[in-house]
């Protein structure tokens, strides 16, 4: 059988770091006066370090691999500055001893000297753990405590900064200019019609940061928007300035649950999201029936109590549509589908002529052609979404037709009595 080898194990949380006997130095010397003290051969000594982590259980990196490594029967002894460097958690250390137990590992705390072979010392480690954990308990109360009364005196108690803000040397938040345009940009889009995932393209295009479409949607639906900051159950006005107003906010909130609950498992309405009541400004709802063979798609008014049938809205809005996406094709949007596949082509033809002069990898290669390859796929998908017509929109599959008007209107007023729309307003950016 091999022989086994002592561990060290030392640990130093983030709080821990500046106070004076708990750095990883100070431990790691202790302990290595005490291997020379007891003779023990320093060649067959193992460190264990978890830098950052607090004791509060036993899921740390280190630790982790220590108890791996007491299970295979390599570790013979432990040694740690003191016992809440492994665990201030009572049920941790319950356990921990009697994993120790079970692999005849020793163990040995410098500072408690302790001794866990015998009932009375068995007995203190648990009497040690449980003031451990008992620290560890007023710490995160006392931790607390001071947030509460920072965020009492008008400081933002955490350490990052929300986006959208500021923080000055004490504390205090500010609208940050630059920031807080991006998010009143990111809600204007949002409140247009847009998608989450189409917005974090255009922020990414505008303003050259990259925002995914989860983070916009959970900085967009934060109260701290409208000025509102809530921590450990109470409500702190004036300590957030407010980036948007109350009513904008609102309506936003009524967008995103909206898409939420009503996200169309299929793209057979082509309006969705998009139509509104005249008569009472509520937002039309989805449904359908089925005659024999054929499904038809309705807008609802759910105040008003009246409905349109799809096709006689799309014959009255049709027009409107393919006009407006008529204009910008000739205004821009060819430009700048023109411009895109030059840059595109160019970028493949730079890519093929590295590869051949051998300055990248086949994986290089490959993995840059891959990108290429579906930016290209996605600008021609693109333009077949702006080159629609009124004459090939009808025989455009549901999918084309859906991406179509999703990518152009922001909102339809439709009066479900005269049946005729009264105004659509189109998207500013596509």
């Amino acid at each position: 059988m091999s022989l086994k080898f002592t561990a060290i194990y030392l640990r130093v949380s983030s709080r821990e770091r500046a106070l004076e006997g708990y750095g990883l130095e100070a431990q790691r010397e202790k302990c290595d006066k005490w291997i020379d003290l007891y003779n023990i051969d320093s060649k067959n000594v193992r460190y264990y370090v978890d830098d950052g982590y607090s004791a509060k259980n036993l899921k740390r990196p280190k630790m982790q691999e220590l108890l791996k490594d007491i299970r295979s029967g390599k570790v013979g002894k432990i040694i740690t500055y003191k016992l809440d460097r492994l665990t201030r958690n009572v049920v941790d250390t319950y356990n921990l001893i009697k994993e120790l137990d079970l692999h005849q590992c020793e163990l040995a705390a410098i500072i408690d000297n302790l001794d866990i072979t015998s009932a009375n010392g068995r007995l203190f480690v648990g009497i040690l753990s449980i003031i451990a954990q008992w620290e560890r308990e007023v710490i995160s109360e006392r931790t607390i405590d001071g947030m509460v009364a920072m965020a009492q005196l008008g400081k933002y108690p955490f350490g990052s900064t929300p986006f959208g803000w500021c923080k000055d040397e004490f504390g205090r938040l500010h609208i940050d200019p630059t920031d807080s345009k991006i998010v009143l940009y990111a809600a204007e889009r949002i409140l247009e019609g847009h998608s989450l995932t189409y917005i974090s393209s255009l922020i990414k295009r505008e303003f050259g940061i990259y925002k995914s479409a989860l983070t916009i949607k959970k900085e967009l639906s934060n109260e701290r928007l409208i000025g509102k900051f809530r921590y450990r159950e109470n409500d702190y006005i004036g300590l957030i300035p407010a980036i948007m107003e109350e009513d904008k906010f609102m309506d936003l909130q009524k967008v995103l649950a909206f898409r939420q609950i009503h996200a169309p498992r299929h793209r057979k309405y082509i309006f969705h999201s998009k139509v509104y009541c005249k008569n009472c400004g509520c937002r039309m709802e989805q449904s359908c029936t089925t005659k024999g063979t054929t499904i038809y798609y309705y807008y609802c008014c759910p105040h008003c109590k009246a409905r349109i049938n799809q096709d006689k809205l799309l014959k009255s809005v049709l027009d409107p549509i393919c006009d407006n996406m008529q204009s910008l094709r000739e205004e821009r949007l060819y430009r700048e589908y023109e411009k895109k596949m030059i840059d595109l082509n160019t970028s493949i033809e730079n890519v093929m002529m590295q590869y051949q002069n051998r300055e990248l990898s086949q994986q290089a290669f490959a993995l840059a052609m891959e990108s290429l390859s579906d930016q290209m796929a996605n600008l021609k998908k693109g333009w077949s979404i702006a080159s629609l017509s009124k004459d090939t929109f009808h025989k455009a599959d549901p999918l084309l037709k859906f991406q179509f008007v999703q990518s152009t209107v922001a909102k339809i007023v439709f009066d479900p009595f005269t049946k005729k729309h009264h105004q659509v307003e189109f998207k500013r950016v596509l």
